[in-house]
């Protein structure tokens, strides 16, 4: 009714826009839209990516923090289809890169992403004092995301390093776990417990059938994860996985769930 050019959104608008096939904001004067807070999963990215390419109109998929304006990167819309997962280039004016030591970064080998640009903030003031410190990141932010880059320049998120799990010495991304899982279509959050992997999922019948893929996937066997339904996967004001809140539910249930 009002003709609107553009839409930025994240990725549970996405997902109601799939759900419920909304298209009628499409037509008009309807040209762009863009997501970001978060990683879309595959089929969601894949259906919005097409509806996207079929009526003509472009898509951003963008990767930032709050810390940096919040933009760091964008994946072209002409690339969406041949980039799948990537978040993209720098912004202009902003860079990424990795640790001077670290070498042979891959899917298999990332490293912590590194941003630098203007946009980055000054610091973080807890008091009225800090003020006067003038500019400590000095326009470097280390983002805390682990990720790699491909021999066309596209840079792609692995997950964080709050985020990496070690059983038996093997190293276990449990964001990628997660985004396994997601895209064979039940929606799930992981969390490490002593060693083991807590897979928290809304797919009551499909407890063992998770077990055994990700024991698959990861050589690992399925003594080391431990599936839970759970009726709803508590979610911050941002949309993205409440980790704290579903360790106490956790530690509160642990000697009924073993």
């Amino acid at each position: 009714q009002n003709k609107v050019t553009g839409l930025s959104g994240v990725p549970s608008h996405f997902h109601i826009i799939k759900q419920l096939k909304i298209t009628s904001f499409l037509k008009n004067k309807f040209k762009y839209a863009t997501v970001a807070g978060g990683a879309l999963d595959l089929p969601t990215l894949k259906y919005i990516s097409n509806l996207f390419r079929e009526n003509n109109k472009k898509f951003y998929v963008m990767y930032g923090q709050t810390e940096a304006g919040p933009r760091m990167t964008y994946l072209p819309p002409d690339m969406l289809h041949l980039k799948q997962g990537s978040i993209g280039i720098p912004i202009p004016g902003g860079k990424i890169d990795f640790e001077k030591n670290k070498k042979n970064i891959s899917n298999t080998n990332p490293a912590e992403l590194i941003y630098y640009g203007q946009n980055v903030c000054m610091g973080y003031a807890e008091n009225f004092l800090d003020l006067e410190l003038g500019d400590q990141n000095n326009g470097i932010l280390r983002t805390g995301d682990i990720g790699y880059k491909d021999p066309d320049g596209y840079f792609y998120i692995a997950g964080r390093i709050k985020r990496i799990s070690k059983i038996l010495g093997i190293r276990l991304n449990l964001d990628d776990i997660e985004k396994i899982i997601n895209n064979l279509g039940f929606k799930c959050a992981c969390i490490n417990k002593n060693d083991f992997v807590i897979i928290f999922t809304e797919s009551k019948n499909t407890i063992e059938k998770i077990k055994n893929y990700i024991s698959q996937r990861t050589k690992l066997h399925k003594r080391f994860f431990q599936v839970i339904f759970i009726d709803k996967i508590p979610v911050n004001n941002n949309g993205k996985n409440n980790y704290k809140k579903l360790e106490k539910i956790y530690e509160r249930n642990w000697y009924i769930i073993w």
